[in-house]
């Protein structure tokens, strides 16, 4: 499960002393990008850090997630670190235009899995303020993306689809061949 969200920047704290942290952003808002195997288990993820990735073990799945984001600026595991100025991963080929990138690499254990079941989408730890005709906005969101799931007037508001319909590029293989066949 993996979930990005928007925390208002006035009520974070240090984990460790549970001090307030006092950000040096203009925005009201900041990003937390979390992972984890669900909802009761989410960790911080370190944007930008590509060799320090999520582990996620599981009955269902065992692998690793990567993020990055351009221009992230916003909360780290640790926040008496600072994220990296920039990922690499930027300054190359086909990602050059890309504003962000969720690598997931991995094995589902098992065929009790269908492309259903894994979701992808933000999840909010507030009510968010939404702007007048939001609602008009949700009826057109949902005739373009049928998959979407959207819950925005709750007290967490989310917004999900199931990972298939989400992806712009998509790379498996069978595990019985030992990865001597791939599939794009």
């Amino acid at each position: 499960l993996f979930g990005g969200s928007l925390i208002n920047s006035q009520n974070i704290q240090d984990p460790f002393t549970s001090q307030r942290i006092v950000l040096q952003r203009n925005a009201e808002f900041v990003l937390r990008v979390r992972a984890g195997p669900d909802m009761q288990h989410l960790e911080v993820v370190d944007v930008n850090y590509e060799r320090t990735p999520i582990k996620i073990d599981t009955p269902s799945f065992k692998g690793y997630i990567s993020v990055r984001v351009f221009g992230f600026n916003g909360l780290m595991s640790d926040p008496c670190h600072p994220p990296p100025a920039q990922a690499e991963y930027f300054a190359n080929g086909f990602s050059r235009k890309a504003l962000y990138s969720i690598q997931v690499v991995g094995q589902f254990l098992g065929d009790h899995l269908t492309a259903n079941d894994i979701m992808f989408g933000n999840y909010f730890d507030q009510r968010l303020p939404l702007p007048p005709f939001s609602g008009l906005f949700e009826w057109f969101m949902k005739r373009m993306d049928r998959t979407l799931v959207l819950d925005m007037k709750s007290d967490t508001p989310s917004a999900t689809s199931p990972l298939l319909s989400t992806v712009q590029k998509l790379s498996y293989w069978n595990a019985d061949l030992h990865g001597s066949e791939r599939t794009n």
